[in-house]
């Protein structure tokens, strides 16, 4: 009977307090929900690419630049790092003006244009997701990536005679809007820790301890 008298007496508090924990709670939302709006959001184009019959012909020649031997594992991951290589970056910073573009140094404009790319591979597939502010941006770059992929196969004397990858899924098929993922779980979060602070504002500092108490007690 005691413990619940106890929690009669939360639940007294709570209701009377009721309209502290509900403004404390409106509060909370309010704040994630202004965090949620005024997040950036940007643009994501996803290609996917698959190793071509004979992985781009020999690959004696790029494989020795990343020291590892032929094969097709191997292939797509000399595929990733060329990709995610500083000369990709450097490809798409210098063809898409970032220095003008976003008022960067060359330096800062490479780092950027090297944020902007992420790669999986599997089984000789190959996902290359490309990250831009802009919607076109997005989609030319991976394009940028994919050409430029077959640029450096004829410069550095792989294979120019056959394609190194062929397209599955283009990027323009497959571009979405993102960054706002973890805005959407801190929304809940804001409001639940809102209603909190409005209980500890009603039931007062002890009662929460003795809420606390009782509920290890109970477990």
């Amino acid at each position: 009977m005691g413990t619940n008298a106890h929690w009669l007496e939360y639940l007294r508090l709570c209701w009377k307090g009721k309209w502290v924990i509900l403004t404390c709670f409106l509060l909370g939302i309010a704040q994630g929900a202004y965090q949620y709006l005024n997040t950036n959001l940007h643009y994501e184009s996803e290609a996917t690419l698959m190793l071509s019959e004979t992985g781009g012909g020999s690959v004696a020649g790029l494989s020795s630049l990343f020291q590892i031997g032929q094969g097709a594992s191997n292939q797509e991951h000399i595929i990733q790092n060329v990709l995610q290589s500083r000369r990709m970056a450097q490809g798409i910073a210098e063809h898409f003006d970032f220095e003008k573009r976003y008022a960067l140094s060359k330096a800062k404009a490479i780092k950027k244009a090297s944020s902007m790319i992420s790669v999986a591979v599997f089984r000789g597939i190959i996902t290359l997701v490309v990250m831009a502010e802009e919607k076109q941006l997005a989609i030319d770059a991976a394009y940028f990536c994919i050409q430029y992929l077959e640029q450096l196969n004829g410069e550095l004397q792989i294979n120019s005679s056959r394609s190194w990858v062929k397209v599955l899924d283009p990027p323009e098929l497959s571009v979405r809007i993102a960054g706002r993922e973890k805005e959407k779980r801190f929304l809940l979060l804001k409001g639940l820790l809102g209603l909190l602070i409005g209980v500890a504002i009603a039931c007062g500092t002890p009662t929460l301890v003795e809420i606390k108490r009782a509920l290890l007690n109970s477990a």
